[in-house]
């Protein structure tokens, strides 16, 4: 109640805004330096620390299950990185990143089943959107996948070029184009995001969004640059999915409601 200020005059809305953006920079260049096998089931950490925050800042009582949800989520973690592909050191440049990976029959394939699927889903959204969390969700992952490859792309290409000190790299559209492909599918995921969030529970969306966004980019990534060539041996494969089946199960447990409010 009472007269509210914009939220752009509260303190503690800059902070966050500049910590998710920090954040993100330090994503994206996280890419250019390891597999996006790595890199995104990394990212249930984010709901580790939305668990911490609800409950030593907004007070909000911590379950049992959430306890242990956050236990499978950093087992699932652990095992996940380290049973992950490793990928070669090669530089690659721009002309090779098209060459080799773009421009070949993996690449080919990845963009088709994209294209196809995302036409499908955004078709199947717009009048059954509001049925299942899985639809809007689903395409926003489909969406997502693109996001990653892109910034895989443009990160690597970037960090290349610092650690080689030319901008050489950057004279190909490869980059620019990657750049921009990541920003317009980003724009287009988080559309989607917003309109699950809108229609269903966050602990609905948070689980089915990590579940499917970290699947479709690991083996959209893993397909295109052959990520999965650099298993040392089949059990590591095994392991590693193992360990990201684990982390979403975490997931799932750490958003069951963390209080329950008596009338």
């Amino acid at each position: 109640g009472g007269a509210g200020k914009s939220f752009m005059r509260v303190p503690w809305w800059w902070i966050g805004i500049f910590g998710i953006v920090g954040g993100e920079i330090g994503n994206l260049i996280a890419y250019g330096y390891a597999p996006a096998a790595i890199v995104t089931p990394i990212g249930a950490v984010g709901v580790l620390t939305n668990v911490l925050i609800t409950t030593f800042v907004l007070k909000e009582k911590l379950r049992k299950l959430n306890i242990l949800g956050m236990f499978c989520v950093v087992c699932g973690i652990v095992v996940a990185v380290y049973f992950a592909p490793r990928s070669s050191d090669t530089d690659f440049s721009p002309s090779t990143y098209w060459s080799g990976f773009i421009a070949t029959m993996h690449g080919m394939t990845y963009f088709i089943a994209f294209a196809v699927s995302a036409f499908v889903m955004v078709i199947v959204n717009r009048f059954h959107g509001h049925r299942s969390v899985v639809i809007p969700i689903l395409t926003a992952s489909i969406f997502g996948s693109l996001t990653i490859l892109s910034a895989k792309v443009f990160s690597s290409l970037f960090t290349h070029a610092i650690g080689a000190g030319s901008p050489a790299y950057f004279q190909s559209p490869v980059p620019f184009l990657a750049f921009a492909i990541m920003i317009a599918t980003c724009v287009v995921t988080m559309t989607f995001i917003n309109a699950a969030m809108s229609r269903f529970g966050n602990c609905q969306v948070v689980p089915t969004y990590y579940a499917l966004f970290t699947t479709l980019s690991v083996i959209s990534v893993g397909w295109v640059f052959r990520e999965f060539d650099c298993f040392r041996q089949g059990r590591d494969a095994g392991l590693f999915f193992a360990g990201i089946v684990f982390a979403i199960c975490g997931v799932a447990l750490v958003q069951v409601p963390q209080t329950t409010r008596s009338s």
